[in-house]
């Protein structure tokens, strides 16, 4: 947030940056692979009988 604030990021800025970075594509990676692996489930349908709204389908890479 200060290096938005003052349009400059420091050398301590980056390093955490990266480090944050890193820690979000290990969760991320972990999220696809466990979709790939079949490891999730569509929702259940609420109990009102409507149909859970889905989100659209992506492209394969």
């Amino acid at each position: 947030a200060k290096a938005s604030a003052d349009n400059v990021i420091t050398s301590d800025e980056a390093k955490l940056i990266r480090r944050r970075w890193e820690d979000v594509k290990s969760v991320t990676e972990g999220f696809v692979r466990g979709a790939e692996g079949g490891h999730f489930r569509p929702k259940e349908p609420p109990p009102d009988g409507k149909a859970p709204v889905s989100a659209p389908d992506l492209p394969r890479r």
